[in-house]
């Protein structure tokens, strides 16, 4: 089966899925679905396509692909994290993307991560597109509304990172999460406490080799300066 018959497959099952959210208050751009909440986080809801891995057919490529299957994204735009994360994409556009992607989310993942046994999960378009439509909005509804309702306010984020390991909510946190809460956190006025987790986050990173010029770069953006948790840094 043809690259454009799966798409038309992929419509068929977007189609009957997107009805039910765009009922719940989502909105659609292509193949996402945003829903801006009262708090100012938005909800977003991604169908992504299986694609080749090299220009070949893939009974011809030696890399394994996904053609002919999709997967259901999931993420939680926060604006006041993407002004600092995102700083000069931000000023570049004056304010966030008129429309989000789930790639925007600094709180993202699939929905097969919610479903047990917690893996990531296709489906195959080649079957029959009314069953797999149920079930993915069976599924979305039963485990995917649920979380991303659970991550609805800025304190929900909050506590899910408090939770740590123990909450599946904060696996989903984008690298380094305590960046994310740090940001946040310096907006309430906590300088104190971010200061403390850019500081863990950069003598982390710093140990491992790893560069710290993202951190410093973020600290510098909240008004803390590198010097507060590192005398080798001048400023």
């Amino acid at each position: 089966m043809g690259k454009s018959a799966f798409t038309g497959l992929m419509d068929e099952v977007q189609g009957q899925v997107g009805a039910h959210l765009e009922d719940a208050g989502f909105h659609r751009l292509g193949r996402t679905y945003n829903r801006l909440l009262e708090s100012g986080l938005v909800q977003v809801v991604n169908f992504q396509m299986g694609q080749y891995l090299s220009d070949e057919p893939p009974k011809v490529s030696r890399r394994p692909a996904r053609f002919g299957t999709f997967t259901v994204n999931l993420g939680i735009f926060m604006p006041e994290v993407d002004q600092v994360w995102n700083y000069r994409r931000y000023h570049r556009l004056s304010g966030a993307p008129p429309f989000l992607l789930e790639s925007d989310c600094v709180i993202r993942g699939r929905l097969g991560s919610l479903i047990p046994p917690y893996v990531d999960r296709w489906w195959d378009l080649g079957g029959d597109i009314d069953v797999i439509s149920r079930e993915v909005w069976r599924l979305l509804h039963k485990y995917g509304c649920p979380f991303l309702e659970g991550l609805s306010s800025h304190e929900a984020v909050l506590e899910a990172w408090r939770n740590g390991a123990t909450s599946r909510q904060a696996r989903w946190f984008g690298a380094p999460a305590r960046v994310i809460v740090a940001i946040m956190l310096a907006g309430r006025g906590d300088l104190e406490t971010a200061c403390l987790l850019l500081q863990d986050e950069y003598h982390e990173r710093k140990a491992g080799g790893l560069t710290t010029q993202f951190i410093l770069e973020r600290a510098a953006l909240l008004g803390i300066p590198g010097s507060s948790f590192d005398p080798e840094i001048k400023g």
